[in-house]
């Protein structure tokens, strides 16, 4: 008997649906890789608008993660020089609106049922499983998931990195 006949599928928890949270769901995704994506966020909250700027490693990222109808879609927005004189050449960036780049990044895990919004993440517990141990994830809400990998995508006051590790054997990276 098989493994992946007695084991559930592995599965990805992605704490966060910002900008980075929702551009490695896309990329999980795309790779067929099982995942959740919780928000805190409600899904149509009030959201200032701002441009940023995309660079070199952002668009390797968004090759990596999403396909070539998303990468259009989302460039069509990135602005232009009115002056295509006065475009700088040593910096390799576009600006785009950050409002518009999450709403594109988030609309495929809208329509895949992917993205959780109101699930503050209150903490995570690591048990013991069957065949392997699981990460227990639980939200505010009083609701729990349970998954293989749990990724902190929360921002730079990520909850989920400064709680403690107590059994940790691995590496932790925020995004």
């Amino acid at each position: 008997m098989s493994n992946s006949a007695t084991q559930p599928p592995f599965k990805v928890i992605n704490v966060g649906g910002g900008l980075a949270g929702s551009l490695l769901a896309n990329g999980l995704a795309r790779h067929n890789v099982n995942f959740e994506v919780y928000e805190r966020q409600e899904k149509n909250s009030k959201r200032e608008g701002y441009q940023i700027r995309l660079g070199e490693d952002t668009f390797i990222g968004m090759r990596a993660c999403l396909d070539q109808d998303q990468i259009d879609s989302i460039s069509k927005h990135f602005g232009r020089y009115s002056n295509p004189a006065e475009t700088r050449t040593t910096h390799k960036s576009s600006p785009v609106s950050r409002v518009i780049l999450q709403d594109a990044l988030r609309e495929p895990l809208d329509t895949m049922g992917k993205i959780h919004y109101q699930k503050k993440f209150k903490d995570f517990e690591i048990c013991p499983g069957l065949h392997r141990d699981i990460v227990e994830v639980n939200f505010d809400d009083g609701t729990s998931d349970v998954c293989d990998i749990l990724l902190a995508a929360d921002g730079n006051k990520s909850q989920v990195t400064h709680l403690p590790f107590p059994h940790f054997y691995g590496f932790a990276y925020s995004f």
